[in-house]
């Protein structure tokens, strides 16, 4: 699985073509979207998440989400590791 690495400053995202989505009862950010170029259907997401951990600690993080591959999916996600901004954890 990929996720966000937890020192990365989610603004970062932005550069790359995500947009933040909304949750409209907090209006805190839910996930972040790219859109696929020539349609309007979502190829890559990161969502926020939770993990337990053993019995006790739980663990926030974003996850990512692909949703349609095609060849910008796969660029859109090698230029998210070449920049350091997504890591590989274990399930």
């Amino acid at each position: 699985m990929l996720k966000i690495r937890d020192d990365v400053d989610l603004k970062e995202l932005e550069k790359f073509g995500f947009k933040p989505k909304y949750d409209e009862d907090t209006g805190e950010i839910k996930k972040y979207v790219k859109k696929a170029q020539y349609s309007n259907c979502f190829i890559i997401s990161f969502e926020k998440e939770q993990k337990l951990l053993g019995n006790y600690e739980i663990v926030n993080y974003w996850g990512l989400h692909i949703e349609k591959v095609i060849k910008e999916t796969i660029d859109l996600l090698y230029d998210l590791i070449q920049a350091g901004l997504v890591e590989k954890v274990s399930d």
